[in-house]
């Protein structure tokens, strides 16, 4: 995405590396600046293992990130959407806690506004979870749904 606003596609790097007895995260954006990148200190989390997706949740034109982790490999669940505001990401709200899974983003309703799914491994219960979220000005989740292995979600 491009979240300095400038119309070069900038990257958003989250990733895991092993340290002596645990795991560390790494959490970094490049700027594009004309083909050239830079780190950039956006005064977010380093989550390990994590899920991250760019979006603009507030509809101000800059992207904002939804992020949910932990932070290495036995460290404290993080689930949160971080506002950009000019370039540094401040926290907004928080969010389960997922790993191993994915988020999606989308218009699920048609109104304009983006909606967003989080996929993953609940960090609290050890379970799978699904999580669909209406954009809203404090999100809930609408559909908590396959909290075991053998139930199917309902009303998508």
């Amino acid at each position: 995405g491009d979240y300095d606003g400038d119309g070069d596609l900038d990257l958003l790097v989250v990733a895991g590396r092993l340290a002596p007895g645990l795991l560390r995260g790494f959490t970094r954006i490049y700027r594009n600046d004309g083909g050239t990148f830079s780190a950039v200190a956006p005064g977010l989390p380093d989550l390990a293992p994590a899920l991250a997706r760019w979006i603009d949740l507030d509809l101000d034109g800059d992207l904002d990130l939804l992020m949910s982790g932990r932070h290495g490999l036995l460290g404290d669940p993080v689930g949160a959407i971080y506002r950009n505001d000019n370039g540094t990401y401040l926290l907004d709200r928080t969010l389960p806690g997922l790993l191993f899974g994915d988020i999606a983003v989308g218009d699920y309703n048609g109104d304009g506004d983006p909606d967003y799914v989080l996929a993953g491994l609940s960090i609290a219960s050890d379970r799978p979870a699904l999580l669909f979220y209406m954009n809203r000005t404090i999100p809930e989740p609408l559909l908590p749904c396959l909290t075991n292995a053998m139930e199917v979600c309902t009303g998508l």
